[in-house]
Formats: structure tokens, C-alpha cells, sequence
């Protein structure tokens, strides 16, 4: 008695649907758990660190300028912060801080990458002015300087030519 074979249906088999099923799971949990260990942080910031969360806002506002004449030109921004209050146990309170920023921006030897150096004074609440400093460094294309671009090019060929020299090789040898 010959057997005839039918032929398989395309599609998955419940073993590969569960497995899939449990890899979903799995990512999905380890996310949802970085989102939440994420704010867990920002939470912290504002709650336990004196002025984490003004600092955190003045330099993404600073980042978020398009030129590096503004950010050279400081500013000013007001925080609102959340501040637990000892006495009355889970009672928080909003405070209005003011944070006066200044910024000296620095060209470094890669290209587009700059050396931001941020000073930054926060006034308001219970605690006196505090003066904050901060080294940042960011690429920010839009913030090079026609001349300073062209210099630090020609250093980096001036480089690389010298390097070249010193392994014997000419630019002849390139043609």
C-alpha cells in the first residue's frame, strides 16, 4: 500500500508561535523596565539632589540652541521644582528657582565636536544662590566657524601628509 504524502501548509507550528510570543514578553518587560528605572532617575533628581533638575533643564536648553553666538550669550530660565518637605512626612511643595547661565565654547581637535564649559547660577527657594559648574562636550555642526573649520582641515591634511611622509610614501605614488 503506497502512502501519499500531503503537502504542508505554510505557517508556523505552535511551538515557534510560543516562543515568539515569549520573546515578545520578555522584551517588552525589560523595556517597560527601563522606562521605568528612567524616570525612577529623573524623579530622584528633582526630589533628592539640591538642584539636579534646573541643572538638567539649563543644559538642554542650552544644547537646543542653533548657534554657538547664543549659547555664548547665556541666559536665563525659570524651573519650576517639586521639593518634598521634611516636617509634614509625603507633602511636596513647587518652587520657582531662576538659573542664570554663561557658557564659554571651545573648538576641540575633532571636527564639529566642541568643549562647552557652563557656569550656572540658581537663586530661589529655601537655600541661597548656588554657583554651578559644568563640562560638557557636544557635536553640534551648527556651531562651527567658517575660519575655524577650514583651519582645523587643513591641519588634519597637514597630518595626514606628514604621516604619509614618514611611512616613505609621496603622492606620486598615489597617480
Amino acid at each position: 500500500m503506497r502512502f501519499r504524502k500531503t503537502p504542508r501548509c505554510a505557517g508556523f507550528t505552535l511551538a515557534e508561535v510560543v516562543l515568539g510570543v515569549l520573546l515578545l514578553g520578555m522584551t517588552t518587560a525589560l523595556l517597560g523596565r527601563a522606562v521605568a528605572d528612567s524616570l525612577r532617575a529623573v524623579e530622584s533628581a528633582r526630589y533628592h539632589e539640591p538642584n539636579g533638575y534646573p541643572i538638567m533643564k539649563v543644559r538642554h536648553a542650552m544644547l537646543r540652541l542653533p548657534t554657538r553666538a547664543q549659547v555664548e550669550e547665556g541666559g536665563e530660565l525659570e524651573v519650576p521644582t517639586i521639593r518634598a518637605s521634611q516636617r509634614e512626612g509625603d507633602q511636596t511643595e513647587t518652587l520657582m528657582l531662576r538659573a542664570r547661565w554663561q557658557a564659554e565654547v571651545k573648538p576641540t581637535r575633532l571636527l564639529n565636536v566642541f568643549q562647552v564649559a557652563l557656569e550656572i547660577d540658581i537663586e530661589g527657594g529655601e537655600n541661597e544662590a548656588e554657583k554651578v559648574e559644568s563640562l560638557i562636550f557636544a557635536y553640534r555642526p551648527g556651531w562651527v566657524d567658517a575660519q575655524e573649520l577650514e583651519s582645523l582641515l587643513d591641519a588634519k591634511e597637514e597630518e595626514f601628509n606628514d604621516r604619509r611622509t614618514a611611512r616613505g610614501e609621496t603622492v606620486e605614488d598615489e597617480e
